[in-house]
């Protein structure tokens, strides 16, 4: 239903007029949640509650001009009454028409809506993971030059160690000793012989 208070001065006079009737006032109801459809702050929810709203006011509508439409081509009513009848159709058309285009309007701002509502949740996800990375990137770049030029000088190290132990291995291995792992297979554990 809607907040009364978020409705304009015009349409609250006529919801508060006595002599407004109930159906009236569903209407005027439907037709200021139809507005605030398009307003800034529509939820998408909201609005496809309105649709199915708008979809049984609009069969309501569909019936009530064709009551209005037979009533007026009933040969038997006279002049005064005959113009009032016709009023009646042409506003009961009316109503019925703008309901109708008012489904296809709805349809489309249900659609901007969850794309909008979509485009929202994947900025804050793309936000959250963009300060994250931030992060990380500002630990690295903390940590990053020294430890290139640890690893740097390491590399090194095991490149010339590796080329000994391959010598050793391969044409000075002690009688009995078994052959020697490089030191990356060392250091992950591995067992002789991988």
């Amino acid at each position: 239903m809607t907040d009364y208070q978020t409705l304009p001065p015009s349409v609250l006079a006529k919801i508060e007029d006595p002599s407004v009737n109930t159906v009236a006032i569903a209407q005027i109801d439907l037709d200021a949640r139809i507005a605030a459809a398009f307003a800034d702050g529509a939820k998408s929810n909201d609005v496809a509650t309105l649709i199915k709203d708008t979809e049984h006011g609009a069969a309501s509508a569909s019936d009530q001009a064709e009551q209005a439409r037979n009533h007026a081509l009933d040969p038997t009513l006279s002049g005064s009454e005959l113009k009032d009848a016709r009023k009646c159709m042409d506003d009961a058309a009316f109503k019925r028409d703008r309901l109708q285009a008012a489904l296809g309007k709805l349809r489309e701002r249900l659609a901007q809506l969850k794309d909008q509502e979509e485009n929202a949740r994947r900025q804050v996800a793309y936000d959250k993971a963009e300060a994250v990375r931030d992060e990380l990137a500002k630990e690295l770049a903390d940590l990053y030059p020294a430890f290139a030029q640890k690893l740097a000088e390491l590399l090194a190290r095991v490149v010339v160690n590796d080329r000994e132990i391959d010598y050793i291995n391969n044409h000075a291995l002690p009688k009995g000793a078994d052959r020697l792992l490089v030191a990356e297979l060392k250091a992950r554990g591995l067992p002789v012989g991988s």
